[in-house]
């Protein structure tokens, strides 16, 4: 379990903050697919799919 330290893509910002995606939220992480695939992350009680591409713009404490 961590805290969302900063978004550090301003392109997937946006689409991250409609999803409830915020600097300051707690996230946990569910499920990692291999080769790339998408993670599965637990965020203020909902839990959200994201594409490795769009994780990666995510820093966690």
């Amino acid at each position: 379990m961590g805290i969302i330290s900063e978004i550090v893509r301003n392109d997937v910002s946006e689409k991250l903050n409609e999803l409830g995606i915020f600097e300051g939220s707690e996230v946990k992480l569910i499920e990692k697919l291999p080769f790339k695939g998408p993670l599965c992350i637990w965020v203020e009680e909902n839990r959200i799919v994201l594409r490795h591409s769009e994780a990666k713009a995510i820093l966690v404490k």
